[in-house]
């Protein structure tokens, strides 16, 4: 589960398709993945649209942030998720946080494959 701040933007952008450019070797170590965002369902759906990701892009807009904030991952002053990522393994059980300190620094990629390794 990989939250983004704002789509249709650079960061967001490489990172989602970073993601969806490595679906096959992701999927090889059992991940589903979903992207989710504190923007409109059509934001999100044009967004992955326009991308082609090839995986869910989840809204968080309404009640805004509710499931951001559940995760300790949004930011209220921004009105945005901060760029963090959570592995959760198949019995449900959170594994990893991969999170970032700043907004525009995007995560690093191995983080992810490591972690679902290690499950």
């Amino acid at each position: 589960m990989v939250f983004v701040p704002l789509p249709f933007t650079g960061i967001c952008g490489a990172e989602a398709c970073e993601l969806c450019d490595n679906r096959a070797g992701l999927s090889d170590l059992g991940a589903q993945m979903v992207v989710i965002t504190s923007h409109a369902l059509p934001t999100n759906a044009e967004w992955a649209r326009q991308n082609d990701f090839g995986f869910p892009v989840l809204s968080d807009h309404w009640l805004h942030g509710v499931v951001a904030t559940a995760y300790g991952t949004f930011n209220p002053d921004l009105g945005v998720a901060t760029r963090s990522s959570y592995v959760i393994d198949p019995k449900g059980v959170l594994r990893a946080v991969i999170a970032t300190e700043r907004l525009g620094t995007a995560h690093q990629f191995d983080a992810h494959t490591a972690a679902l390794a290690a499950i």
